[in-house]
């Protein structure tokens, strides 16, 4: 990528990119982000924004120390608690010249050419976005569980900023680096999405003729939540974040999109049916028996004896992404009927 990064600089005169991290309580992560990303970009990243959603922990306190060694780095306050106006409000503080800026999340590990990676991807493909693999991997047993269920099929359906691929314009990735006046142009993030912010933008990214290019040499590691309740808290909000994006946009859903709220209803409706007949207890049996051949399948393939409890992860996955899909998609229309009945 070292020729990229070249083209990079004599196409534009400057590689300069702004890094923007959103945080909330980040406080066991964000000064080795810092540091990493800090390391890698010394020659072309002119500002580092820590936009803070809040944080009750030392998260802020670590920011300002590290500001005191490195004069790019700056801490902002997001007043609405929300990624999607926090990456916004970072962004209009942005150097009016800086071309490029990176969203960064600081419960993530950064490769060393992470930086240098996304800007050749940038300049090589005309892209307006680059996007990246998000590679989970966890330091307890059910941290690693959710990771090897999530870089596989049954997880996220194959995606491939989940299980990876070949580098290619997609319609949508695990959002990294943006040409800064673009995002602006096309309004940056919808501030009325608290989840799946990076989805709906991608879907007006392309509508206005924008290409999203999948970097397959900057996969970030990601670290998944580390209890049930948080995993199905985090997968609720996404599902629920997917059908406003459908109720904006109507663009349809991918199958992998469909299975769970499909799941929900027919495995739902089949264990209120076996009350009358045990009969209906065979689709439920035939789901788990699938989970469970899932995941002896990675255990088969990794040899990890933690992926094993891939047969709690996956359904608390499944099952929470379609429970808030569900719930989202039926809310509207619960409040326009309740509206219609008070006229």
């Amino acid at each position: 990528m070292g020729n990229a990064a070249f083209d990079f600089a004599t196409e534009t005169q400057s590689a300069l990119v702004a890094i923007v991290i959103p945080t909330l309580n980040e406080e066991a992560y964000i000064w080795a982000t810092l540091e990493s990303l800090a390391n890698q970009s010394l020659g072309c990243c002119n500002e580092i924004i820590v936009v803070d959603g809040g944080s009750s922990d030392a998260t802020c306190d670590l920011v300002r120390s590290f500001a005191r060694k490195d004069e790019r780095v700056r801490l902002i306050h997001n007043a609405d608690r929300l990624q999607s106006s926090g990456i916004n409000l970072a962004v209009a503080e942005i150097d009016h010249d800086t071309r490029y800026f990176i969203r960064a999340d600081a419960h993530s590990l950064y490769p060393e050419d992470f930086v240098e990676n996304l800007l050749g991807a940038a300049v090589t493909s005309g892209a307006q976005s680059v996007v990246t693999r998000l590679k989970a991997e966890g330091q307890t047993c059910f941290q690693r569980a959710v990771g090897m269920v999530s870089n596989s099929v049954i997880g996220t359906g194959g995606a491939i900023h989940r299980v990876g691929g070949d580098s290619r314009f997609v319609d949508h990735g695990h959002h990294a680096l943006f040409d800064r006046h673009y995002f602006a142009t096309i309004g940056g993030y919808d501030e009325s999405f608290a989840t799946n912010e990076d989805a709906e933008f991608d879907v007006r990214l392309c509508a206005a003729g924008g290409k999203i290019w999948f970097s397959s040499d900057s996969t970030i590691t990601y670290l998944p939540r580390a209890t049930p309740k948080a995993l199905a808290t985090q997968y609720f909000a996404y599902g629920a974040g997917r059908a406003r994006n459908l109720m904006k946009h109507r663009n349809g859903l991918r199958l992998r999109q469909l299975l769970p709220p499909l799941t929900v209803l027919s495995v739902g409706l089949c264990m209120v049916l076996s009350l009358f007949s045990p009969w209906f207890l065979v689709l439920p049996v035939l789901y788990m028996t699938c989970v469970v051949v899932a995941t002896l399948h990675i255990y088969r393939k990794l040899r990890a004896r933690c992926a094993l409890a891939g047969v709690v992860a996956a359904p608390i996955m499944h099952f929470s992404w379609g429970v808030g899909f569900i719930t989202a998609f039926l809310s509207p229309r619960r409040q326009a009927r309740r509206k219609a009945r008070s006229h």
